[in-house]
């Protein structure tokens, strides 16, 4: 059973998750890439740095820190598929009646 709604496309939220050496000491953290607002190669500041996970979590090993990194995507991979196929009649029929509303 899905944990989660999902509206629009599907985009894991780990995929700006990545490993930190812990700032605060020994250990490694999970940190989130940050982009510009406008998210353009424009922009004179595209990435900013990285800013701790509110996880809060510290590991001894930079493998433990990736394969929870892993293991939380794989988690919402597994919900997103739970929830299109807890939901696929209603998404149906929304696309169904988008594509009559489009037509007429």
């Amino acid at each position: 059973m899905s944990r989660y709604t999902y509206a629009g496309p599907f985009t894991n939220p780990t995929t700006n998750f990545m490993v930190l050496p812990n700032p605060q000491g020994d250990g490694y953290i999970i940190g989130v890439r940050q982009f510009c607002e406008c998210g353009a190669a424009c922009c004179s500041r595209p990435e900013l740095e990285p800013r701790p996970h509110t996880e809060g979590r510290v590991f001894e090993e930079a493998e433990d820190a990736g394969d929870w990194i892993e293991s939380t995507a794989e988690f919402f991979e597994r919900d997103y598929e739970d929830y299109l196929e807890e939901n696929s009649h209603s998404i149906r029929q929304m696309e169904l009646y988008e594509q009559f509303k489009n037509e007429y």
